[in-house]
């Protein structure tokens, strides 16, 4: 019986240490997916550079956060810019900083199927999205009719798995709007005359699902029935109306396609700065 219990025990002993060596190399064997990686270049705008990344996961779908940084912003000069130098070298004042409106495109596949996401890039914006494959894209969107001078910068991605913090505000996203009624463009906001309306464009294949609006002008407190705003399908016509002066994201109607802004105000009356903000799933 003696040797009975000792053999028993050197087998369960034995058993137990051959279950941890399985347990360490299955990690020694790349279960563990983690990875980091960064790229960084430099943007100008209107000049239609890009700083680009791009990595896959053995086919592994995986979820991994991407982030973003801007820095060292110069007043950009043209090539065909030549100093002058006298005798008496001056130092040339510096040329003033332009808008910049950096732009990053983040494409994820899985089994061949590719999401799309669009999102503004500023100093510490942050993506998460789920993937076996994916690409990034950052580019300088600044409009050509832009008469601020051209600034070079650089832009940092950062790449790594796991997710982005917990927070109340998602990724966003702003764009160009063209006024109908003036002919005028303006980056994120327009301007609203007393007796006119405009209708907004919600971006399409871009990952929008919620937006935010703000209305203000100068020296004018608002209640909301100074004006109206509602989100609308050309189809269904108005699916969602409510007051934008209480500034948060409000989700998307799925069906809808517009925002349509209108100024409740007699012709020359009170005019209304609305600024437009997307919510970008990621």
């Amino acid at each position: 019986m003696l040797f009975h219990r000792i053999i028993t025990q050197l087998l369960t002993a034995s058993l137990v240490l051959f279950l941890i060596g399985c347990s360490g190399s299955e990690l020694d064997n790349g279960d563990d997916m983690s990875f980091a990686k960064s790229a960084t270049g430099k943007l100008i705008s209107k000049a239609g550079l890009s700083v680009q990344m791009q990595d896959d996961f053995d086919g592994k779908a995986q979820n991994f956060t991407a982030q973003f940084f801007i820095s060292n912003r110069i007043g950009y000069i043209p090539s065909t810019w030549t100093p002058q130098v006298p005798a008496n070298p001056i130092i040339p004042p510096p040329i003033a900083i332009g808008n910049i409106t950096p732009v990053g495109e983040i494409l994820w596949s899985i089994g061949g199927n590719t999401q799309r996401r669009l999102i503004s890039i500023y100093d510490g914006a942050v993506i998460t999205g789920v993937a076996e494959h994916f690409s990034i894209n950052a580019t300088d969107e600044t409009d050509p009719s832009d008469s601020s001078n051209q600034t070079q910068y650089d832009v940092t991605i950062t790449c790594a798995s796991g997710v982005r913090g917990s927070t109340s505000l998602p990724p966003t996203y702003q764009t160009y709007i063209t006024n109908t009624n003036t002919g005028s463009i303006a980056f994120g906001n327009f301007s609203l005359a007393g007796a006119s309306h405009l209708n907004v464009p919600i971006p399409r294949n871009a990952g929008v699902n919620s937006v935010m609006v703000t209305a203000s002008y100068p020296g004018t407190v608002f209640t909301g029935s100074e004006f109206g705003f509602s989100q609308a399908s050309t189809i269904a016509g108005v699916l969602k109306e409510y007051n934008p002066i209480n500034y948060e994201f409000v989700p998307l109607a799925p069906q809808a396609d517009t925002l349509l802004f209108v100024n409740f105000a007699a012709s020359g009356g009170q005019i209304v700065n609305f600024s437009v903000t997307w919510g970008i799933d990621g």
